[in-house]
Parts: C-alpha cells; structure tokens; sequence
C-alpha cells in the first residue's frame, strides 16, 4: 500500500471485503488509511493490533473502536503513580484533546459521508487542515469548521465549552493527585459521548442518524 492515493486504498478495502465473502481474509498493514477506508464503507472486520515490546515479547490486542481505544489510553496513563505532576500536567488535558478531537472526527466523516455523500480522500481534505479542538467540534455539530458551537455544546453537556478551554494549552490549572487526572478523563469522555449521542438533534443540513 505504500505509495498508494486514498482512493485506491479504498478500491482496495472493497475487493477484500468481496474476497471476504466466501474465504478468511487476513492482512497486515502499517498504513491507517486501510483501517478508515473499511470504516468509512461500513465493513464489519476484527482488527488487531501487534506490537513488539522489550525482550521482543509480542502482544496481540483487539481494538476497540478508535474513540473507546483513545480514552483507555488516558485512563492507563493516570493510573501510573510514578507520572510525574510536570508530565501530567501536559500529557494528560493533550490526550482527553486527542480522545474528543477523534470522537467529533467520526461524527463528521459519518455526515460528510452520508448526508453530503462525499468520499474518503474528499472527507479527508476536508479534515486534514483541522489543527484546534474547536474546529474539530465545530465540524461534528455544525457541519463547519469555522463555526461557533458553544451554545449547542452548552445545550448538550453543561460546563462543556469551559472543559474545552481547561484542555487547551498552557490553560489547565494541574493535576497533582490520581483522582485529578482521574476526573478530568471522566469529565472529557461524558462530554465526547454527550457529543457522539447529541447530533442527531442538532440542526443541520442533512438528517439525522
């Protein structure tokens, strides 16, 4: 796959799945881009993910969704007594940003796909200049980037718009205990599912799913 457009990673994603039909299809890839193709096509696949640790021991895991895998990561990472406050303080508020920005993300490429009937390598041109949380929610609840969501985040979950300032940058104001880091993770992944249940009833062009 490697050298390959989004589009014919996609072309790809369907004659494995029509392989798959009738024989088991089993694939290693570095390249992420086959795992959103499948995802974006809505084909129903187990993906594991193999890593090498120290000593060479090999692990397998099967993945979750990317939104759960994303917020299991943070939860582990506060579990470590031996994190130190400097690290927490920075590591921490960037992976609950990290875990929301991928929640909003797969609401929008389930509207842009199916309520604007755009493609992959379209819905990934639309994505990829997103660089600030904001823009990231703004997309998933009002279909644009640009857009100003606090009301609809406020009427979904409140103090949520205040939790995004608190995981910007430099704007946290410290997470010296387990419990700190322990509520802050807690308080990101209500307010990415307050999200992720919340769009259909947002107004927006298209309908609801």
């Amino acid at each position: 796959m490697q050298s390959t457009d989004t589009q014919k990673v996609e072309g790809l994603a369907t004659v494995l799945s029509e392989c798959a039909r009738h024989r088991q299809v089993v694939v290693f890839t570095h390249d992420t881009r086959l795992g959103q193709a499948i995802s974006h096509l809505g084909i129903e696949v187990t993906i594991l993910n193999i890593s090498r640790e120290s000593d060479s021991v090999v692990t397998v895991e099967k993945r979750s969704d990317p939104v759960t895998q994303a917020f299991k990561e943070a939860r582990d990472l506060f579990h470590d007594q031996r994190l130190p406050q400097s690290v927490a303080d920075r590591v921490i508020p960037a992976m609950c940003r990290l875990a929301l920005e991928v929640a909003c993300m797969e609401i929008a490429r389930r509207t842009l796909r199916d309520d604007h009937g755009l493609g992959l390598a379209e819905i990934e041109e639309r994505i990829s200049p997103l660089v600030r949380t904001k823009e990231h929610v703004a997309l998933a609840l009002l279909g644009d980037s640009s857009g100003r969501p606090q009301t609809v985040v406020e009427s979904l979950y409140t103090g949520g718009w205040a939790l995004i300032n608190e995981l910007n940058e430099g704007s946290h104001p410290g997470l010296p205990t387990v419990d700190d880091r322990k509520q802050l993770v807690a308080r990101t992944e209500r307010l990415a599912g307050a999200i992720r249940r919340g769009r259909g009833t947002v107004v927006s062009q298209g309908g609801a799913r």
